[in-house]
């Protein structure tokens, strides 16, 4: 088995790379849970709904990189391209996502930094990177 080190991941939103003010960044999938529990159960039971995925990014503030999330956090869906390494054959993740957050945090004893949280709307493709 073969690991990658997380220093070499890319991100990609509406055609801006950002990899360079990111420090941080997660891909998530979920399954809704629909219950389907009735009346005289002793316990409750579920069945899948629909599958979702969410993307959070964070990492060092800086003008240009705000410039780009903020011109992006209008209400459009973007299209994005998540690569948890950047390297020939290695998996990557694209689709359309919608901005939910862009959080600027800043702390007299830390850094000022950024976050951003994106909702993937539809399917998410994994490819190969070539």
């Amino acid at each position: 088995m073969a690991f990658v080190a997380g220093k070499d991941s890319y991100i990609e939103i509406d055609s801006t790379d950002l990899t360079s003010y990111v420090d941080s960044m997660s891909l998530s999938r979920d399954v809704n849970t629909l219950t389907v529990t009735s009346f005289g159960d002793d316990n409750e039971a579920y069945i899948a709904g629909v599958q979702g995925f969410s993307i959070d990014i964070s990492g060092s503030f800086d003008s240009t990189a705000d410039s780009s999330i903020a011109g992006m956090f209008d209400g459009a869906v973007v299209a994005f391209d998540f690569r948890p390494s950047n390297s020939s054959g290695l998996p990557k993740y694209t689709g359309n996502a919608l901005i939910t957050n862009y959080t600027i945090d800043s702390s007299a004893g830390d850094k000022v930094s950024f976050s951003a949280s994106l909702l993937v709307s539809g399917a998410i493709t994994r490819g190969s990177i070539s």
